[in-house]
């Protein structure tokens, strides 16, 4: 049976009825919403977040046909896009479960923000040293986004060495980091490399040539390219060429929530940030969930005061659902929508750190 299955199964599952399908795919692209971000927290699926980045909605939705087909899911709550497993669904994710894992460097997601360009930085890196000690100053690049090309030109520009030196100071480094990874991520990373006279694959041409599910090869890809970014993090003295291709903040929060942080570390209100950055108090208030998930000690008393978070907790306690419209219902007018969201982010932070940030995904071990 094909990994997507099983990868679609085990989020159907963690979710489990309380979101859309939309939900699904939205976490997998990395969709940037407010929503988005606080569903990956709520029902601990962070490691998913921008997991499969260029997912097609409509293989995605011909997956959740499928899958509806076979029996496996089927909707709640009389939704017409809320499913949740069935027994058989639940039968058959243990089935793959046995056969398989998904990839643990999908877990650290530290620079989640950063990863796509600076995994084109990588790729236009080699392929434009390898051109250039090949004396070919022509060439088509793989990427023409202005702000890789740009921060690559000034790479290049900035390393006071000859070409050859430099080409083989970056083999060394990548080398000795994909020597450390899984020999499986370390192919598929190092397949995707364009250089002279040689096009790197993309991963449907990869998945074909391994006979292995797209899904499966994605995953692959993006826990080789999340553990580069921990390691240049983590010994940044063993990568000191590829460490300048990194941004310097590695904050996880979005740059509009990293502004309002700001104001608010300032002092200023809700309702004066919100008319200061001519922004809704709906979003400002989106922000502040935002941070209040990914800023560890940031302070929620102002909007959340304790009686009204002890309550929140209590509903979802009797309710057993992070439902927002049902835990309102039993609270009536006692806490806003506003306040039970900020409730379920700061129980979901805790709930991650009495984790000591491990993943809660059931991952292969290295």
């Amino acid at each position: 049976m094909s990994y997507r299955y099983y990868l679609f199964l085990y989020l159907i599952q963690q979710f489990n009825g309380e979101r859309t399908l939309s939900a699904i795919f939205h976490l997998l692209r990395g969709k940037k919403s407010s929503q988005t971000i606080q569903d990956s927290f709520l029902f601990h699926v962070g490691p998913f977040f921008h997991a499969i980045d260029h997912l097609d909605r409509r293989v995605f939705d011909r997956l959740a046909a499928e899958s509806k087909q076979k029996g496996w899911i089927a909707s709640v709550k009389d939704s017409r896009d809320q499913y949740a497993p069935t027994s058989e669904g639940l039968l058959a994710l243990a089935h793959f479960e046995k056969k398989g894992s998904f990839p643990s460097g999908l877990s650290f997601t530290e620079n989640i923000n950063s990863e796509s360009d600076f995994w084109l930085k990588i790729q236009l890196v080699v392929q434009t040293l390898s051109e250039l000690i090949h004396r070919q100053s022509a060439f088509l690049p793989v990427t023409r986004r202005e702000a890789v090309t740009e921060s690559v030109r000034r790479f290049l520009k900035n390393v006071s060495m000859d070409r050859c030196m430099l080409a083989d100071r970056v083999f060394k480094e990548l080398h000795g980091f994909l020597s450390e990874i899984p020999d499986e991520e370390a192919d598929i990373m190092v397949s995707q490399m364009s250089g002279f006279g040689m096009a790197g694959l993309t991963v449907d041409q990869l998945s074909a040539a391994l006979k292995r599910d797209v899904f499966e090869c994605r995953l692959l890809s993006k826990s080789a390219l999340r553990r580069l970014l921990h390691r240049l993090a983590e010994c940044p003295e063993d990568f000191p060429l590829l460490c300048r291709l990194q941004n310097t903040s590695r904050s996880t929060l979005s740059a509009t929530a990293g502004k309002t942080l700001r104001y608010l570390n300032e002092g200023l209100p809700a309702d004066a940030v919100a008319a200061k950055r001519n922004l809704s108090p709906g979003t400002i208030e989106d922000h502040i969930v935002e941070i209040a998930l990914k800023v560890p000690g940031f302070s929620i008393v102002r909007y959340l005061p304790q009686p009204v978070d002890s309550l929140i907790q209590e509903a979802v306690l009797r309710t057993k659902t992070r439902q927002l419209k049902t835990i309102k219902e039993l609270l009536h007018d006692r806490a806003s929508y506003f306040q039970i969201r900020l409730a379920l982010a700061r129980g979901a932070a805790r709930e991650e750190e009495a984790a000591d940030g491990k993943s809660r995904i059931r991952t292969n071990g290295d």
